[in-house]
């Protein structure tokens, strides 16, 4: 009776993905991939966008070929208008969203890939001046260096 307790259990994990290689949260990462919406998102009524949409972003280690879910500290900042990764390291953003270790699970999924966090991220009354924005991501492990996404540009508004 025993040796059957044990084994609903674990196809019990198997199936929740419990057992599944990655599906603890890890703090180290080397890379990060995003994709941002093209378009940008209308939350209300009132006329103009509002935000933009995070359809998917990738956290990469090195040793692992699929992307993990992850522990530490993310921003996602954003930026008026067109800029470098140089430029995001070195310049103050419009916005930034923070989402710490025990927020970023209300954010996570699974698709054909693997891990993946999505955003929506509303700029409030923080409203970008130009007809672009640029969004970054950036991680920070536990007492770990930052490590950045490339920077992803929206077209906002018809020029």
């Amino acid at each position: 009776m025993r040796r059957a307790a044990w084994v609903i259990i674990l196809l019990a994990g198997a199936v929740s993905g419990a057992c599944e290689p990655g599906s603890q949260p890890v703090g180290p990462v080397d890379q990060l991939t995003m994709f941002v919406s093209n378009t940008p998102v209308f939350l209300d009524a009132a006329p103009g966008p509002d935000g933009v949409r995070v359809n998917a972003l990738y956290f990469f280690q090195a040793s692992r070929p699929e992307p993990v879910q992850v522990s530490g500290a993310l921003e996602l900042l954003l930026f008026d208008g067109v800029v470098t990764l140089s430029t995001a390291q070195n310049q103050p953003p419009l916005h930034t969203w923070r989402f710490g270790g025990t927020e970023l699970p209300a954010y996570l999924a699974k698709d054909r890939l693997g891990w993946r966090y999505r955003f929506v991220l509303p700029w409030g009354d923080t409203v970008p001046r130009g007809d672009k924005v640029t969004v970054v991501a950036r991680y920070q492990p536990s007492g770990g260096m930052y490590v950045w996404s490339a920077p992803v540009t929206v077209l906002i508004k018809n020029p």
